[in-house]
């Protein structure tokens, strides 16, 4: 009943005893303290790594779109530099225009004329010349490929 000391007194009943709840036969439970700090590492690691490969697929994120905003921008990059040249043609177009007009107002070419010249009707038509090719000296041109 009541446990004696070393020094052969009894203890004195305090409170509730500590029955047990369950009964039966059970191999207690030994804690080792190494197993138990492996495995708290390791769940402080597996944390760790999770937090590194969202990070890691945020970033990804954020450089694919900033991929496509640059793409974006080529784009239209390109569409004005292409427009620019066409419109460039243009002016340069219309500059050769409008310098071939200047010339051509500077000439004047409505002049009237100082002098009138009379010709007199010629009834006769010139005979036509017929050519006289030699057949035989012509060089002969390839054909084909």
């Amino acid at each position: 009943m009541g446990a004696v000391n070393i020094f052969g007194h009894k203890q004195k009943k305090t409170g509730l005893q500590k029955k047990p709840v369950i009964k039966g036969d059970f191999t207690p439970y030994k804690i080792n303290y190494r197993e138990l700090r492996i495995y708290k590492f390791n769940k402080f690691m597996a944390f760790c790594l999770l937090t590194l490969v969202v990070l890691s697929m945020a970033s990804y994120f954020a450089v694919v779109l900033r991929e496509s905003v640059v793409k974006d921008l080529h784009v239209k990059t390109n569409k004005i530099y292409y427009e620019n040249i066409e419109l460039q043609n243009n002016v340069d177009n219309l500059k050769s225009f409008y310098a071939i007009d200047n010339k051509v107002s500077q000439i004047n070419f409505l002049k009237k004329a100082d002098k009138v010249i009379e010709v007199k009707a010629v009834n006769s038509v010139a005979p036509k010349r017929k050519n006289n090719i030699d057949k035989h000296n012509l060089k002969q041109v390839p054909t084909g490929f």
